[in-house]
């Protein structure tokens, strides 16, 4: 039986960070099934000049010196949101806000099947977010969730 955290709570934070996160998801699979040369080319224009999109005065720069930044944890982690699918670029402009705080996160799948293995993006939302957000996983594979809440898991 999964533990308590993996069951999603509603609260009023934590539904605007789940639509959020869904509607930066939604939005970048629509694009790339759609578009898929724009995509290419809005991708390859923002990672080349990073500070038009996030340096907008809510979220600061995506390589920070802190060495804090969404971009530079996933990196660290080794995670496919800040290669291939360039989501760090949406994470960081819209959830900075939100470090340090008590946010509620709701991470859909742990990354089962992933070549780099489940959980590196529960590792990325904890060192970025801080020890007071809480995080939740869900994930479709249950003795893949359940191995890995017995390993690594956390609140």
């Amino acid at each position: 039986m999964l533990p308590a955290t993996f069951n999603f709570m509603l609260k009023k934070n934590s539904l605007s960070v789940c639509i959020a996160a869904s509607v930066i998801a939604m939005l970048s699979i629509g694009l790339w099934i759609g578009y898929p040369r724009n995509l290419t080319q809005i991708s390859q224009y923002f990672n080349a000049n990073r500070s038009i999109l996030l340096n907008n005065g809510n979220g600061g720069l995506l390589n920070n010196t802190d060495g804090k930044s969404f971009f530079n944890i996933s990196k660290l982690y080794k995670t496919d949101k800040v290669t291939s699918h360039n989501y760090g670029l949406y994470y960081e402009k819209y959830l900075r806000k939100y470090v340090g705080s008590s946010v509620d996160l709701l991470e859909i799948g742990l990354g089962c099947g992933m070549p780099y293995g489940p959980g590196a993006s529960a590792h990325v939302w904890r060192s970025y977010l801080g020890p007071l957000a809480n995080i939740h996983f869900v994930e479709f594979d249950r003795s893949c969730g359940e191995a890995w809440y017995t390993i690594d898991g956390y609140k």
